[in-house]
């Protein structure tokens, strides 16, 4: 996705979702053919391919595998945000997104192993994005940070004779006991 399509999604998206008519300069509020939730919220990550200029990103294979909608609403995670998403964000671009990849994936080059780097501050992350103060200062507003280990996605397939199933969890890690946000049987 270019620039122009990024910020035009980005802001289709935040209207998309916020109670109210105000109109992003890049977005697009209700009309007789379209018709924005307002909720607050999506309530699926499929929901995403009904925002206006959603259609760069969703045409994409395995669009849905980047993006939940089971952590903080509206923000995405650094410490976890596939290149997609990071290039999505306002003032990132492709260059700063591989910076900043590279730097969080640690020596091995691979995300989700032991020797990523894992950050101590939403400050310290964007630090690593390349970007100016106020650019720092407007995607604080969209970012946070999560224990990668914390929420987890599982696919499970399991077979006893002729007879396969498959289980899809969604979950977070918290003490002794995980919060199932969604199961799904294949």
């Amino acid at each position: 996705m270019n620039l122009e399509q990024r910020a035009r999604l980005v802001d289709c998206a935040l209207d998309w979702i916020s109670p109210g008519n105000l109109h992003r300069l890049n977005g697009a509020e209700a009309s007789p053919t379209y018709h924005p939730s307002k909720r607050g919220y999506f309530i699926s990550v499929d929901e995403l391919a009904q925002v206006k200029n959603s259609a760069p990103l969703v045409s994409q294979p395995g669009w849905q595998n980047d993006f939940t909608i089971y952590t903080s609403p509206g923000l995405v995670d650094l410490q976890s945000a596939s290149r997609i998403v990071l290039e999505v964000l306002p003032g990132i671009g492709d260059a700063n997104a591989e910076r900043f990849l590279q730097f969080r994936r640690g020596p091995d080059k691979l995300d989700g192993t032991m020797d990523d780097h894992l950050f101590k501050s939403v400050q310290e992350a964007i630090s690593f994005l390349g970007l100016n103060r106020d650019q720092a200062k407007q995607l604080a507003a969209y970012v946070y940070l999560e224990n990668p280990l914390s929420m987890v996605h599982l696919i499970s397939t399991g077979s006893s004779g002729h007879a396969t199933r498959t289980v899809e969890v969604v979950a977070k890690k918290s003490g002794m006991q995980p919060t199932i946000y969604s199961w799904k049987e294949l």
